[in-house]
């Protein structure tokens, strides 16, 4: 309600959220241990922009593209 961000609970949350970034070009934040969080600026986020998010969410779910590759661990060396 008064959120600049927006929370769904996945099973799949890691692997769906390395898709989102890599292939769907949607910035969204994995959390632990089953959260997609996606954070929308007011000053420049339209609502066609949020709206663009779940449908691009959707896509990856209803046809299982997070199932494709494993997902690892990026490392900072």
């Amino acid at each position: 309600r008064r959120g600049g961000h927006i929370c769904v609970h996945e099973p799949h949350a890691k692997a769906l959220t390395r898709r989102l970034v890599d292939e769907r070009n949607v910035l969204a934040d994995y959390r632990e241990p089953d959260v997609i969080r996606l954070g929308f600026a007011p000053v420049y986020s339209r609502f066609a922009d949020a709206f663009e998010a779940i449908v691009r969410l959707r896509r990856v779910v209803t046809d299982r593209l997070y199932e494709r590759h494993g997902v690892t661990r990026s490392r900072v060396t």
